[in-house]
């Protein structure tokens, strides 16, 4: 408790007219300043291994009730400082973040890509401490009216409360709460189901005149008659510029790699004699090691005769695959619609529309469910759950319904 020994005389500060007082107790000290703008109390409690604490208020009686609620709690062991969590803006520390903690991310331009969004909202300029539940909820909202996904919604709103979780455990911000805490995620449903299409399942009242193409021992001349035979991966192989994403689209296709995984991809992690591809570095944080089928080989061979690049195999970003692939989807579609137009047949709305990048390790995966049991396809795609891995497998009715047949005497 303080024992407040009595007031000093005022005197003039600086030889202006504001007049101060003094109180004080052997730990605190209450400072009346007397201005153009009213009187205020100025308090400052100093103790042994705490660092100073000072806060200025409109009256004596809230002075005096603060400082001897600081001296009580720092004397108890019950003191917070909150300081830092006051005076430290959310920009500042989202700053301090990007430096300090994205760089060890996986993926830091995407990261990066949050720490920007986050820098030109109106938030960023409060202090952590007053950073409220409902300013991000109140974001959260209009961000869902705008029409952003909800999965990228959350994913904006993980990043802002790691930077709060990190200020407190790591940077000793202490008494701060994580305001997101309470803040409700949107429900994500981002399940595709989306694998590579052939076209005769896209058109199957032309299903028998594809069939009697691809039984005709006769050469198809016709590039039109040639498309008609074509899936989407072919078509996507026809219709780029680009030299690479075609063995890339492959590559996929054999190993149910992730876009990123392909762009680190480096030859020497590449084991052509025991057929294994490693992965020091994936999406989950952990190595992998991924088994290469005669195909995967072939491609692996194929590039390394090219030597497009001593060091990795596929010589592309991420983003460089993902626009090389919309672009060559893009033209694919319109090449198709024109075919179809030509051949006086209504195009399949689904071919070749909604495809990405991501879709390729959706069909691996249910490519190689025919091949590996459940827990050996875990090892190749480097889910952690089952939960996951059911996500990427689509087999068809169809195809589950021949295994009766496969299994009758």
């Amino acid at each position: 408790m303080s024992f407040f020994l009595g007031e000093i005389e005022e005197f003039p500060e600086n030889g202006t007219n504001l007049a101060l007082s003094r109180i004080r107790s052997y730990m605190g000290t209450i400072t009346k300043r007397v201005g153009k703008t009213g009187t205020s109390y100025k308090v400052q409690v100093r103790h042994k291994g705490f660092p100073p604490q000072t806060e200025t208020f409109s009256t004596k009686e809230k002075a005096k009730r603060w400082m001897n609620s600081v001296e009580s709690a720092m004397e108890d062991g019950r003191f917070v400082n909150t300081k830092e969590a006051s005076t430290t803006t959310l920009e500042q520390a989202l700053i301090r973040y990007a430096t300090a903690v994205i760089p060890s991310k996986a993926y830091p331009e995407k990261e990066m890509s949050f720490i920007r969004h986050w820098l030109a909202q109106g938030v960023a300029k409060k202090a952590l401490a007053n950073c409220r539940s409902s300013d991000f909820s109140l974001l959260r909202d209009l961000w869902l009216k705008q029409g952003d996904k909800p999965s990228s919604v959350t994913r904006r709103l993980a990043v802002i409360s790691h930077v709060f979780t990190v200020a407190r455990n790591d940077w000793n911000y202490e008494g701060l709460n994580n305001p997101l805490s309470t803040v409700t995620k949107p429900k994500v449903d981002n399940a595709r189901e989306r694998t590579v299409k052939d076209r005769a399942a896209c058109e199957d009242e032309y299903a028998e005149e594809l069939e009697e193409l691809e039984e005709s021992e006769d050469d198809v001349e016709d590039p039109t008659d040639r498309a008609n035979i074509m899936g989407e991966v072919d078509l996507l192989a026809v219709n780029t510029d680009s030299k690479m994403l075609p063995r890339a689209i492959d590559f996929a296709l054999e190993t149910a790699m992730r876009r990123s995984e392909l762009a680190s991809l480096r030859w020497a992690n590449v084991q052509m004699r025991t057929r294994v591809a490693r992965l020091p570095k994936t999406k989950n944080g952990t190595a992998r090691d991924v088994p290469l089928s005669p195909r995967a080989l072939d491609i692996l061979r194929s590039l390394r005769s090219d030597v497009l690049d001593e060091e990795r195999v596929f010589p592309l970003t991420p983003d460089a695959i993902t626009r090389a692939f919309r672009r060559a989807l893009k033209r694919a579609r319109e090449v198709y619609v024109q075919e179809c137009i030509a051949a006086s047949r209504p195009p399949d709305e689904t071919f070749l529309v909604g495809l990405r990048f991501h879709d390729l390790r959706h069909e691996a995966t249910t490519r190689l469910a025919k091949i590996f049991a459940m827990h050996e396809l875990a090892k190749i795609t480097g889910h952690k759950s089952s939960k996951m891995l059911l996500r990427y497998y689509h087999p068809k009715a169809s195809d589950l319904a021949k295994r009766f047949e496969e299994l009758a005497p």
